[in-house]
Protein backbone atom coordinates (compact mmCIF):
# COMPACT_ATOMS: atom_id res chain seq x y z
CA UNK A 1 0.00 0.00 0.00
CA UNK A 2 2.90 2.57 0.48
CA UNK A 3 4.56 1.63 -2.46
CA UNK A 4 2.13 1.94 -4.72
CA UNK A 5 0.82 5.18 -2.75
CA UNK A 6 4.37 7.12 -3.06
CA UNK A 7 4.53 5.71 -6.52
CA UNK A 8 1.48 8.04 -7.62
CA UNK A 9 2.78 11.30 -9.87
CA UNK A 10 2.46 14.13 -8.33
CA UNK A 11 0.55 15.30 -10.98
CA UNK A 12 -1.44 12.74 -13.17
CA UNK A 13 -2.61 14.99 -15.84
CA UNK A 14 -0.28 14.30 -19.53
CA UNK A 15 0.26 17.36 -20.97
CA UNK A 16 -0.55 18.22 -24.68
CA UNK A 17 1.58 17.54 -27.19
CA UNK A 18 1.86 20.99 -28.66
CA UNK A 19 2.74 21.61 -32.71
CA UNK A 20 6.35 22.49 -32.50
CA UNK A 21 8.52 23.48 -35.60
CA UNK A 22 10.61 21.18 -36.96
CA UNK A 23 14.12 22.44 -35.77
CA UNK A 24 12.56 22.62 -32.00
CA UNK A 25 11.01 19.14 -32.61
CA UNK A 26 14.16 17.82 -30.93
CA UNK A 27 14.42 20.55 -27.96
CA UNK A 28 10.80 19.81 -27.27
CA UNK A 29 11.38 15.69 -26.81
CA UNK A 30 14.13 16.27 -24.43
CA UNK A 31 12.22 19.02 -22.45
CA UNK A 32 9.45 16.48 -22.35
CA UNK A 33 11.13 13.90 -21.52
CA UNK A 34 12.93 15.64 -18.33
CA UNK A 35 9.40 16.39 -17.01
CA UNK A 36 8.49 13.39 -17.14
CA UNK A 37 11.09 11.70 -15.48
CA UNK A 38 10.52 14.34 -12.46
CA UNK A 39 6.47 13.29 -12.13
CA UNK A 40 7.74 9.70 -11.60
CA UNK A 41 7.47 8.34 -8.22
CA UNK A 42 9.81 8.45 -5.52
CA UNK A 43 10.34 4.48 -4.91
CA UNK A 44 10.08 3.87 -8.45
CA UNK A 45 13.36 6.59 -9.58
CA UNK A 46 14.71 4.84 -6.82
CA UNK A 47 14.60 1.37 -8.61
CA UNK A 48 15.22 2.59 -11.30
CA UNK A 49 18.74 4.11 -9.48
CA UNK A 50 19.32 0.58 -8.31
CA UNK A 51 18.60 -1.01 -11.87
CA UNK A 52 21.47 1.02 -12.84
CA UNK A 53 24.45 -0.06 -11.17
CA UNK A 54 23.27 -3.80 -11.04
CA UNK A 55 23.56 -3.48 -14.32
CA UNK A 56 26.90 -2.05 -14.57
CA UNK A 57 29.61 -3.26 -13.09
CA UNK A 58 32.14 -0.28 -13.56
CA UNK A 59 29.10 1.89 -11.71
CA UNK A 60 29.35 -0.20 -9.35
CA UNK A 61 33.03 0.07 -8.65
CA UNK A 62 32.70 3.63 -8.88
CA UNK A 63 30.26 3.70 -6.12
CA UNK A 64 32.12 1.53 -3.68
CA UNK A 65 35.15 4.11 -4.07
CA UNK A 66 32.96 7.07 -3.47
CA UNK A 67 31.58 4.48 -0.26
CA UNK A 68 35.14 4.17 0.76
CA UNK A 69 35.90 8.11 0.14
CA UNK A 70 32.91 8.65 2.72
CA UNK A 71 34.05 6.35 5.36
CA UNK A 72 37.35 7.85 5.65
CA UNK A 73 35.99 10.82 5.64
CA UNK A 74 33.83 10.06 8.69
CA UNK A 75 36.64 8.40 10.58
CA UNK A 76 39.07 11.78 10.29
CA UNK A 77 36.16 13.39 11.80
CA UNK A 78 34.67 10.97 14.43
CA UNK A 79 31.66 10.75 12.67
CA UNK A 80 30.03 7.02 12.95
CA UNK A 81 29.85 4.54 9.85
CA UNK A 82 26.74 2.81 9.26
CA UNK A 83 28.82 -0.10 7.34
CA UNK A 84 32.85 -0.48 7.83
CA UNK A 85 33.26 -1.66 4.28
CA UNK A 86 31.30 -0.54 0.73
CA UNK A 87 28.35 -2.16 0.19
CA UNK A 88 25.83 -3.03 -2.88
CA UNK A 89 22.33 -1.28 -3.38
CA UNK A 90 19.77 -3.92 -2.61
CA UNK A 91 16.86 -4.09 -5.28
CA UNK A 92 13.16 -4.40 -3.62
CA UNK A 93 11.32 -7.81 -4.87
CA UNK A 94 7.34 -7.69 -4.77
CA UNK A 95 7.55 -11.04 -3.45
CA UNK A 96 9.82 -10.55 -0.64
CA UNK A 97 8.35 -9.20 2.83
CA UNK A 98 10.43 -5.67 3.30
CA UNK A 99 12.07 -5.59 0.66
CA UNK A 100 11.58 -2.15 -0.10
CA UNK A 101 11.98 -0.95 3.53
CA UNK A 102 15.43 -2.83 2.55
CA UNK A 103 16.00 -0.80 -0.05
CA UNK A 104 15.46 2.84 1.39
CA UNK A 105 17.49 2.24 4.56
CA UNK A 106 20.52 0.99 1.83
CA UNK A 107 19.80 4.34 -0.09
CA UNK A 108 19.03 6.58 2.55
CA UNK A 109 22.60 5.44 4.20
CA UNK A 110 24.62 5.90 1.07
CA UNK A 111 23.13 9.24 0.33
CA UNK A 112 26.77 10.67 0.79
CA UNK A 113 28.48 8.79 -1.41
CA UNK A 114 25.68 8.99 -3.97
CA UNK A 115 25.95 12.49 -4.10
CA UNK A 116 29.35 12.07 -4.30
CA UNK A 117 28.95 9.50 -7.38
CA UNK A 118 26.92 11.88 -8.74
CA UNK A 119 29.12 15.01 -9.07
CA UNK A 120 32.40 12.77 -10.26
CA UNK A 121 30.73 10.23 -12.59
CA UNK A 122 27.59 11.12 -13.18
CA UNK A 123 24.40 9.06 -14.59
CA UNK A 124 25.39 8.20 -18.40
CA UNK A 125 23.28 5.39 -20.16
CA UNK A 126 24.35 4.39 -23.70
CA UNK A 127 21.01 4.59 -25.48
CA UNK A 128 19.74 8.08 -26.37
CA UNK A 129 16.38 7.19 -25.79
CA UNK A 130 16.79 6.09 -21.97
CA UNK A 131 16.58 8.61 -19.66
CA UNK A 132 19.67 8.33 -16.82
CA UNK A 133 18.21 8.00 -13.21
CA UNK A 134 18.05 11.16 -11.07
CA UNK A 135 18.70 11.40 -7.14
CA UNK A 136 16.18 12.46 -5.11
CA UNK A 137 15.41 15.74 -3.96
CA UNK A 138 15.92 17.11 -0.94
CA UNK A 139 12.08 16.94 0.13
CA UNK A 140 11.85 13.67 -1.53
CA UNK A 141 15.09 12.56 0.70
CA UNK A 142 13.31 13.70 3.69
CA UNK A 143 9.60 12.24 2.70
CA UNK A 144 12.01 8.71 1.95
CA UNK A 145 12.95 9.26 5.36
CA UNK A 146 9.54 9.33 7.11
CA UNK A 147 8.70 6.48 5.21
CA UNK A 148 11.46 4.81 6.73
CA UNK A 149 10.17 5.55 10.14
CA UNK A 150 6.37 4.35 9.00
CA UNK A 151 7.90 1.13 8.01
CA UNK A 152 10.66 0.51 10.18
CA UNK A 153 7.55 -0.59 13.16
CA UNK A 154 6.08 -3.39 11.42
CA UNK A 155 9.47 -5.20 10.27
CA UNK A 156 9.92 -5.25 14.31
CA UNK A 157 6.93 -6.51 14.96
CA UNK A 158 7.20 -9.07 12.38
CA UNK A 159 10.54 -9.93 13.19
CA UNK A 160 8.85 -10.57 16.53
CA UNK A 161 6.16 -12.57 15.57
CA UNK A 162 7.44 -14.86 13.15
CA UNK A 163 9.94 -17.05 15.38
CA UNK A 164 8.35 -20.93 15.60
CA UNK A 165 10.71 -21.58 18.78
CA UNK A 166 9.71 -19.62 21.36
CA UNK A 167 6.08 -18.55 22.67
CA UNK A 168 4.62 -15.59 21.27
CA UNK A 169 1.36 -15.45 21.64
CA UNK A 170 1.77 -13.07 25.27
CA UNK A 171 3.73 -10.55 22.91
CA UNK A 172 0.55 -9.93 20.23
CA UNK A 173 -1.23 -7.54 21.91
CA UNK A 174 1.66 -5.48 22.73
CA UNK A 175 3.13 -5.72 18.89
CA UNK A 176 -0.38 -4.23 18.08
CA UNK A 177 -0.44 -1.55 20.42
CA UNK A 178 3.21 -0.71 19.31
CA UNK A 179 2.17 -0.40 15.20
CA UNK A 180 -1.17 1.47 16.57
CA UNK A 181 0.90 3.83 18.55
CA UNK A 182 3.14 4.52 15.52
CA UNK A 183 0.01 5.16 13.16
CA UNK A 184 -1.73 7.46 15.22
CA UNK A 185 1.78 9.61 16.08
CA UNK A 186 2.41 9.85 12.62
CA UNK A 187 -1.40 11.08 11.46
CA UNK A 188 -1.66 13.60 14.70
CA UNK A 189 -2.35 16.88 12.96
CA UNK A 190 -0.06 18.30 15.30
CA UNK A 191 2.27 16.73 14.09
CA UNK A 192 4.37 18.47 11.45
CA UNK A 193 7.92 17.27 11.12
CA UNK A 194 6.20 14.36 8.62
CA UNK A 195 6.23 14.77 4.57
CA UNK A 196 2.18 15.13 3.37
CA UNK A 197 2.39 12.36 1.31
CA UNK A 198 3.80 9.80 3.65
CA UNK A 199 0.95 11.45 6.44
CA UNK A 200 -1.60 10.21 4.00
CA UNK A 201 -0.07 6.48 3.80
CA UNK A 202 -0.26 6.53 7.40
CA UNK A 203 -3.59 7.73 7.61
CA UNK A 204 -4.94 5.00 4.87
CA UNK A 205 -2.84 2.94 7.14
CA UNK A 206 -4.50 3.83 10.13
CA UNK A 207 -8.36 2.95 8.96
CA UNK A 208 -7.27 -0.51 7.71
CA UNK A 209 -5.88 -1.10 10.73
CA UNK A 210 -8.85 -0.11 12.33
CA UNK A 211 -10.87 -2.19 10.75
CA UNK A 212 -8.98 -5.33 11.52
CA UNK A 213 -8.25 -4.74 15.34
CA UNK A 214 -11.30 -2.39 16.49
CA UNK A 215 -10.86 -0.20 19.21
CA UNK A 216 -7.10 -1.00 20.84
CA UNK A 217 -7.77 1.23 23.93
CA UNK A 218 -10.80 -1.78 24.77
CA UNK A 219 -9.37 -4.67 23.00
CA UNK A 220 -10.76 -7.38 25.85
CA UNK A 221 -13.81 -8.86 23.83
CA UNK A 222 -15.79 -11.90 25.83
CA UNK A 223 -17.30 -13.33 22.50
CA UNK A 224 -16.00 -13.46 18.98
CA UNK A 225 -16.95 -9.66 17.10
CA UNK A 226 -17.47 -10.65 13.34
CA UNK A 227 -17.26 -7.56 10.50
CA UNK A 228 -17.28 -8.46 6.50
CA UNK A 229 -16.15 -11.51 5.03
CA UNK A 230 -17.14 -12.76 8.53
CA UNK A 231 -13.92 -12.13 9.74
CA UNK A 232 -13.08 -11.72 13.29
CA UNK A 233 -12.82 -8.15 14.30
CA UNK A 234 -10.01 -7.54 17.19
CA UNK A 235 -7.88 -10.06 18.90
CA UNK A 236 -9.15 -13.08 20.71
CA UNK A 237 -9.68 -13.64 23.85
CA UNK A 238 -7.09 -16.24 24.00
CA UNK A 239 -4.58 -13.82 23.52
CA UNK A 240 -5.83 -10.82 25.68
CA UNK A 241 -5.47 -13.62 28.81
CA UNK A 242 -1.73 -14.75 27.60
CA UNK A 243 -0.74 -11.13 27.81
CA UNK A 244 -2.32 -10.64 31.19
CA UNK A 245 0.03 -13.72 32.57
CA UNK A 246 2.75 -12.38 31.55
CA UNK A 247 4.64 -11.30 34.43
CA UNK A 248 5.75 -8.10 32.15
CA UNK A 249 2.55 -7.18 31.21
CA UNK A 250 0.21 -7.98 33.95
CA UNK A 251 -0.15 -4.10 35.15
CA UNK A 252 -2.18 -4.19 32.10
CA UNK A 253 -1.01 -0.70 31.53
CA UNK A 254 -1.34 -0.76 27.82
CA UNK A 255 -5.06 -1.11 28.23
CA UNK A 256 -6.49 2.52 28.78
CA UNK A 257 -9.51 1.88 29.83
CA UNK A 258 -10.28 0.33 33.02
CA UNK A 259 -13.58 -1.08 33.17
CA UNK A 260 -12.04 -3.27 30.10
CA UNK A 261 -9.16 -4.40 32.52
CA UNK A 262 -11.42 -5.73 35.04
CA UNK A 263 -13.75 -7.36 32.40
CA UNK A 264 -10.29 -9.01 31.38
CA UNK A 265 -9.99 -10.24 35.06
CA UNK A 266 -13.44 -11.23 35.10
CA UNK A 267 -12.98 -13.47 32.25
CA UNK A 268 -9.94 -14.90 33.64
CA UNK A 269 -11.25 -15.35 37.07
CA UNK A 270 -14.06 -17.51 35.51
CA UNK A 271 -11.30 -19.57 33.68
CA UNK A 272 -9.94 -20.40 36.76
CA UNK A 273 -13.29 -21.61 37.65
CA UNK A 274 -13.56 -24.07 35.51
CA UNK A 275 -10.63 -25.74 36.30
CA UNK A 276 -12.41 -26.81 39.14
CA UNK A 277 -11.88 -30.30 40.39
CA UNK A 278 -15.36 -31.35 40.84
CA UNK A 279 -16.06 -29.87 37.63
CA UNK A 280 -13.37 -32.22 35.78
CA UNK A 281 -14.59 -34.98 37.87
CA UNK A 282 -18.50 -34.71 37.02
CA UNK A 283 -17.34 -34.08 33.40
CA UNK A 284 -14.70 -37.37 33.06
CA UNK A 285 -17.62 -39.66 35.02
CA UNK A 286 -20.89 -38.68 33.46
CA UNK A 287 -20.88 -41.64 31.05
CA UNK A 288 -19.78 -43.96 33.64
CA UNK A 289 -22.58 -43.14 35.80
CA UNK A 290 -25.07 -43.43 33.64
CA UNK A 291 -23.33 -46.69 32.49
CA UNK A 292 -23.36 -47.96 36.25
CA UNK A 293 -26.85 -46.97 36.27
CA UNK A 294 -27.91 -49.20 33.86
CA UNK A 295 -25.86 -52.29 35.06
CA UNK A 296 -27.68 -51.84 38.48
CA UNK A 297 -30.98 -51.95 37.33
CA UNK A 298 -30.13 -56.02 36.14
CA UNK A 299 -29.06 -56.22 39.93
CA UNK A 300 -31.76 -58.32 42.08
CA UNK A 301 -32.16 -55.36 44.76
CA UNK A 302 -32.17 -52.57 41.97
CA UNK A 303 -34.81 -54.92 39.92
CA UNK A 304 -36.75 -55.15 43.06
CA UNK A 305 -37.05 -51.43 43.46
CA UNK A 306 -37.55 -50.67 39.79
CA UNK A 307 -40.12 -53.54 38.81
CA UNK A 308 -42.56 -54.20 42.36
CA UNK A 309 -44.32 -56.83 39.78
CA UNK A 310 -41.21 -58.72 39.68
CA UNK A 311 -41.65 -59.42 43.68
CA UNK A 312 -45.62 -60.07 43.76
CA UNK A 313 -44.59 -62.65 40.92
CA UNK A 314 -42.00 -64.09 43.67
CA UNK A 315 -45.00 -64.17 46.25
CA UNK A 316 -43.54 -61.21 48.35
CA UNK A 317 -45.99 -60.16 50.70
CA UNK A 318 -44.10 -56.94 51.99
CA UNK A 319 -44.52 -55.29 48.42
CA UNK A 320 -47.43 -57.31 46.92
CA UNK A 321 -49.61 -54.87 45.56
CA UNK A 322 -52.77 -57.15 46.58
CA UNK A 323 -51.85 -57.13 50.41
CA UNK A 324 -53.07 -53.52 51.47
CA UNK A 325 -50.51 -52.04 53.98
CA UNK A 326 -52.27 -51.85 57.85
CA UNK A 327 -52.46 -48.55 59.72
CA UNK A 328 -49.50 -49.40 61.92
CA UNK A 329 -47.22 -49.92 59.07
CA UNK A 330 -48.20 -47.00 57.65
CA UNK A 331 -47.19 -45.08 60.62
CA UNK A 332 -44.32 -46.85 60.67
CA UNK A 333 -43.08 -46.22 57.27
CA UNK A 334 -44.00 -42.14 57.54
CA UNK A 335 -41.38 -42.12 60.57
CA UNK A 336 -38.94 -43.97 59.12
CA UNK A 337 -35.71 -41.99 58.50
CA UNK A 338 -35.11 -41.54 54.38
CA UNK A 339 -31.31 -42.19 54.12
CA UNK A 340 -31.46 -41.92 50.46
CA UNK A 341 -32.78 -38.49 50.47
CA UNK A 342 -30.31 -37.53 53.36
CA UNK A 343 -27.39 -38.77 51.30
CA UNK A 344 -28.12 -37.07 48.47
CA UNK A 345 -28.67 -33.75 50.06
CA UNK A 346 -25.37 -34.54 52.36
CA UNK A 347 -23.77 -35.05 48.70
CA UNK A 348 -25.11 -31.94 47.42
CA UNK A 349 -23.89 -29.81 50.53
CA UNK A 350 -20.15 -31.27 50.09
CA UNK A 351 -19.92 -30.62 46.33
CA UNK A 352 -21.44 -26.76 47.31
CA UNK A 353 -18.72 -26.63 49.85
CA UNK A 354 -16.01 -27.54 47.51
CA UNK A 355 -17.24 -24.92 44.82
CA UNK A 356 -17.43 -22.38 47.34
CA UNK A 357 -13.71 -23.68 48.90
CA UNK A 358 -12.37 -23.63 45.01
CA UNK A 359 -14.13 -20.17 44.11
CA UNK A 360 -12.18 -18.25 47.18
CA UNK A 361 -9.13 -20.45 46.05
CA UNK A 362 -9.04 -18.76 42.88
CA UNK A 363 -9.48 -15.78 43.72
CA UNK A 364 -6.97 -15.52 46.60
CA UNK A 365 -4.37 -16.63 43.37
CA UNK A 366 -5.59 -14.37 41.16
CA UNK A 367 -5.16 -11.31 43.61
CA UNK A 368 -1.58 -12.93 45.24
CA UNK A 369 -1.09 -12.72 41.27
CA UNK A 370 -1.62 -9.34 40.80
CA UNK A 371 0.10 -7.96 43.74
CA UNK A 372 3.05 -9.92 42.88
CA UNK A 373 5.69 -7.74 41.00
CA UNK A 374 6.05 -7.38 37.34
CA UNK A 375 9.09 -8.12 35.65
CA UNK A 376 10.77 -4.97 33.78
CA UNK A 377 9.94 -5.56 30.39
CA UNK A 378 13.17 -6.20 27.41
CA UNK A 379 13.13 -7.37 23.94
CA UNK A 380 16.06 -8.54 22.41
CA UNK A 381 17.48 -11.25 20.50
CA UNK A 382 17.41 -13.71 23.64
CA UNK A 383 13.45 -13.65 24.21
CA UNK A 384 12.12 -13.45 27.76
CA UNK A 385 10.14 -16.64 28.21
CA UNK A 386 7.81 -16.21 30.97
CA UNK A 387 7.42 -19.78 31.39
CA UNK A 388 10.61 -20.30 33.37
CA UNK A 389 9.17 -17.61 35.68
CA UNK A 390 6.32 -19.86 36.12
CA UNK A 391 8.00 -22.35 36.95
CA UNK A 392 10.01 -21.05 39.38
CA UNK A 393 6.47 -19.98 40.97
CA UNK A 394 5.37 -23.16 40.72
CA UNK A 395 8.57 -24.97 42.37
CA UNK A 396 7.66 -22.82 45.27
CA UNK A 397 4.20 -24.16 45.33
CA UNK A 398 2.40 -20.77 44.16
CA UNK A 399 -0.03 -20.41 41.47
CA UNK A 400 -0.77 -23.86 40.77
CA UNK A 401 -4.27 -23.40 38.92
CA UNK A 402 -2.74 -20.06 36.90
CA UNK A 403 0.12 -22.02 35.94
CA UNK A 404 -2.48 -24.32 33.84
CA UNK A 405 -3.92 -21.71 32.04
CA UNK A 406 -0.63 -20.13 31.60
CA UNK A 407 0.41 -23.94 29.94
CA UNK A 408 -2.59 -23.81 28.10
CA UNK A 409 -2.61 -20.14 26.74
CA UNK A 410 1.16 -19.77 25.85
CA UNK A 411 1.84 -20.72 22.61
CA UNK A 412 3.18 -19.84 18.91
CA UNK A 413 0.39 -18.72 16.93
CA UNK A 414 0.42 -19.63 13.47
CA UNK A 415 1.80 -17.76 10.99
CA UNK A 416 3.11 -17.76 7.18
CA UNK A 417 6.69 -17.63 7.51
CA UNK A 418 7.29 -21.02 8.21
CA UNK A 419 6.26 -21.94 5.15
CA UNK A 420 7.78 -18.70 3.10
CA UNK A 421 11.22 -20.24 4.77
CA UNK A 422 9.99 -23.43 3.44
CA UNK A 423 10.15 -22.74 0.06
CA UNK A 424 13.16 -20.60 0.11
CA UNK A 425 14.82 -23.48 1.48
CA UNK A 426 13.65 -25.79 -1.12
CA UNK A 427 15.06 -23.58 -3.44
CA UNK A 428 18.51 -23.32 -2.35
CA UNK A 429 18.42 -26.98 -2.52
CA UNK A 430 17.32 -27.67 -5.94
CA UNK A 431 19.23 -25.22 -7.88
CA UNK A 432 20.50 -25.09 -11.75
CA UNK A 433 23.52 -27.31 -10.93
CA UNK A 434 21.61 -29.84 -8.27
CA UNK A 435 18.40 -30.30 -10.44
CA UNK A 436 18.70 -34.04 -11.00
CA UNK A 437 17.86 -34.82 -7.30
CA UNK A 438 14.94 -37.17 -6.76
CA UNK A 439 12.51 -35.06 -5.50
CA UNK A 440 10.32 -37.49 -3.57
CA UNK A 441 13.35 -38.83 -2.14
CA UNK A 442 16.75 -36.89 -1.34
CA UNK A 443 15.10 -33.67 -1.44
CA UNK A 444 12.70 -34.44 1.00
CA UNK A 445 15.13 -35.72 3.24
CA UNK A 446 17.76 -33.17 2.88
CA UNK A 447 14.76 -30.29 3.57
CA UNK A 448 13.25 -32.07 6.84
CA UNK A 449 16.84 -32.14 8.42
CA UNK A 450 17.50 -28.49 8.06
CA UNK A 451 14.11 -27.81 9.37
CA UNK A 452 14.41 -29.65 12.33
CA UNK A 453 17.90 -30.05 13.02
CA UNK A 454 17.80 -27.93 15.86
CA UNK A 455 15.82 -30.19 17.61
CA UNK A 456 18.80 -32.86 17.36
CA UNK A 457 20.99 -30.06 19.07
CA UNK A 458 18.66 -29.40 21.74
CA UNK A 459 17.95 -33.26 22.12
CA UNK A 460 22.21 -33.36 22.33
CA UNK A 461 22.08 -30.63 24.83
CA UNK A 462 20.04 -32.42 27.16
CA UNK A 463 21.74 -35.38 26.86
CA UNK A 464 24.94 -33.54 27.55
CA UNK A 465 23.09 -32.29 30.95
CA UNK A 466 22.34 -35.81 31.97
Amino acid sequence: MCAEDLDEDYDSDEDEEEAVPAPKKKAAKKKKAAKKNKKRGILKELRRLVQYFNKSTQATDDLKTCQQSVIDLNVEKGKPNKHKEPVNLVQDVSTRWWSTLSMLDRILNLIDALKMYEREYGFKVSDKKTIPPRLPTDNEWEALKDLRVLLTPFKAVQKVLEGCKYVTSFLVFFCVHLVHSQLVVMTDPDYLEINNSVKQVAEKMLEKFDGIFGDILCPYKSKVQRGAGNRQIGLHKVLMFAHALDPRFKNLELMSDVGNRDSLWRGLLEEMYALSPSSEQESSTGDADAAALDNDATTPLAAAAASPSRNADAGSPCTSPSSPESPSQALLSNHMPQTGQHEEAAKETSAQEVRRQWRASCRRELEEFRAEPSVPSRLGKNHYDPLSWWKAKVEQGRYPTLWRLALIYFSIPATSALSERAFSTAGNIVTAKRCRLKSCTTVEDIHFLNGNLWVLNEAGKLYSQL
